[in-house]
């Protein structure tokens, strides 16, 4: 974890599962985030599909609003029930905010992480988690503890969230997004236990 792309890579996802803005559909046409996960995995076809997807579209606005109309479907507000909520506390204890949150604050605080007011997000929401994951390798926190945090509070509960992602949508973006994401941490992991368990 203590490598720079995959530093970038927790943030690209961050900003992925963040509401989209203008910034994410600049990042998405102009080819920066397709070309680096072609870098993680040359192998996957699936950014591709994203790529042309995303350039699909006459102009910025449309794929904007597609994007956004989307994401506050899945993850925002649907009546009655939220499809695919982004929070780790739903899964862990049947409600936001939950208990599990508790710890997760605590978690934040040791390592001076506060979450914006800005934000208007809940502190288990994925995007969050994320960040977080990615300022711990910023401040040079052990692999050790990285990898504690990961499958402690984001691996634990996002195979789910991927569940529900691929039950309740039917654009590809936020199927391959969830997938990709899901694959990339357990091989994240991993490879730092394997690197641990060397040293």
């Amino acid at each position: 974890m203590a490598i720079i792309m995959t530093n970038l890579i927790y943030k690209t996802y961050s900003k992925l599962f963040s509401y989209p803005d203008k910034e994410l559909i600049d990042l998405l046409l102009s080819g920066a985030i397709s070309e680096l996960f072609k870098i993680l995995n040359p192998n996957d076809s699936n950014f591709n599909k994203i790529d042309k997807w995303s350039k699909s579209f006459n102009n910025k606005h449309d794929l904007l609003e597609e994007l956004q109309v989307e994401y506050t479907r899945l993850f925002i507000n649907t009546f009655p029930t939220l499809p695919a909520p982004m929070y780790k506390s739903f899964y862990d204890d049947n409600e936001l905010f939950g208990r599990s949150v508790g710890e997760l604050l605590d978690t934040y605080e040791q390592y001076g992480f506060e979450v914006s007011e800005e934000e208007n997000e809940l502190p288990d929401n994925l995007a969050l988690l994320l960040e977080f994951v990615y300022r711990l390798d910023e401040e040079k926190i052990s692999e050790e503890k990285q990898c504690d945090f990961i499958e402690k509070f984001i691996l634990s509960w996002t195979p789910k969230l991927e569940i529900k992602i691929n039950e309740n949508t039917e654009l590809d973006f936020y199927k391959v997004l969830i997938t990709s994401l899901n694959n990339f941490i357990k091989e994240d992991v991993n490879q730092s236990k394997v690197k641990l368990e060397r040293a």
